[in-house]
């Protein structure tokens, strides 16, 4: 089997991301919207003044590199590369945790700290930061079983990742190449996306709900419930 060029692999990535988009509209419109949110979010200089400076810092860091995961794990998803889509949902699960803990326990101050002293020594953080601690302190909500299978699928070297690299129907088999056209997995991949990207708006709502000297003041107030409406309907549909 000849490979194609890269240039030719990135051609026909594009290819088969507008395919999977005409293939499943509802999915992307919801992800679409979601992403919207996150990088549309509008906050007065005065409100956002009222947080402490680590209360931005750390809202600025993990903001910023959960919505740019979710990007990548959204691009993925639509090239039909589900496993490589999970191991960053993994991510971005892993930080919302993280980030939704930092929050409940007001712990910016040590956050930040954590993170002026680790990242000269590209250290990782500490025991009180780490997913592991921190999802024993949260509350129950379904959460580890769906990092169990990010983690299995996609970040971990498994049997059903490896296996998932090529797909057989019967009369041809399909290599993954970074793009698997035709991919079954896919709606199941963006089903689990959009999941996250509603977190995603939830926990960063509660964070200004938390903080603001007016709550109503969230630049999340007005998305959120369309984002929980749009994805109660999405779910409606797949069950129907």
């Amino acid at each position: 089997m000849t490979t194609p060029s890269l240039e030719k692999v990135f051609e026909l990535q594009n290819r088969v991301i507008q395919k999977y988009i005409q293939d499943n509209p509802d999915l992307y419109d919801f992800v679409s919207f979601c992403f919207n949110s996150l990088d549309g979010a509008d906050l007065d200089q005065s409100d956002w003044l009222q947080l402490s400076v680590n209360q931005r810092i750390i809202f600025n860091l993990f903001e910023g590199d959960i919505t740019s995961t979710l990007i990548n794990a959204t691009r993925l998803c639509l090239q039909g590369c589900e496993t490589d889509a999970y191991s960053l949902m993994r991510v971005a699960l892993e930080e919302l945790t993280v980030f939704e803990y930092i929050t409940i326990f007001s712990k910016f101050d040590e956050a930040s700290a954590e993170i002026i002293a680790k990242v000269p020594k590209q250290k990782n953080f500490g025991d009180e930061f780490r997913y592991e601690k921190v999802i024993r302190k949260l509350k129950k909500d379904g959460r580890e079983k769906v990092y169990g299978m990010l983690s299995n699928l996609g970040t971990h070297l498994s049997p059903v990742r490896v296996a998932l690299s090529r797909r057989g129907d019967g009369e041809r088999e399909r290599l993954k190449v970074g793009m698997m056209l035709g991919n079954p997995n896919t709606p199941i991949a963006l089903g689990e996306l959009a999941r996250i990207y509603l977190f995603s708006i939830d926990v960063f709502n509660n964070f200004f709900i938390k903080f603001l000297q007016d709550p109503t003041k969230s630049p999340f107030n007005a998305t959120l419930p369309i984002a929980r409406s749009k994805y109660e309907s999405l779910a409606k549909k797949e069950n129907s």
